[in-house]
């Protein structure tokens, strides 16, 4: 598969976002519980694969072509699969909500709240 799969390894940023709308699918095996560039990879049309723990609202979930696997080369793989059957960006407007001036908005909601 050396001829169809490409490890890019570092990419300085002002091409990252090239890179994002134009690979097939983008694959973040990262362990956390949140990461911004699967988010970024989705607004510019990529299909996404995370590996769990990693948490999406169920809305980004069924608004995107995103797939979550376990850890496992198995999963991946099948993620992968189902990654490269399915169609890139359906509703980008949902991501509209996962944007640091929305973070901070509600931030700033809840610590007023908090001291009202």
């Amino acid at each position: 598969i050396e001829d169809k799969v490409k490890f890019m390894g570092y990419v300085l940023e002002q091409e990252l976002w090239d890179y994002y709308a134009s690979c097939d699918v983008l694959i973040h095996p990262c362990w956390c519980d949140f990461a911004i560039i699967p988010f970024e990879a989705l607004a510019l049309g990529a299909r996404v694969i995370c590996c769990r723990p990693i948490e999406f609202s169920s809305d980004v979930i069924e608004s995107h072509p995103l797939f979550l696997a376990d850890p496992t080369i198995d999963s991946l793989c099948e993620s992968i699969r189902k990654a490269l059957c399915a169609s890139k960006r359906k509703d980008i407007n949902v991501l509209r909500e996962y944007s640091w001036d929305k973070y901070f908005s509600k931030l700033e909601e809840e610590i007023k709240e908090y001291f009202n």
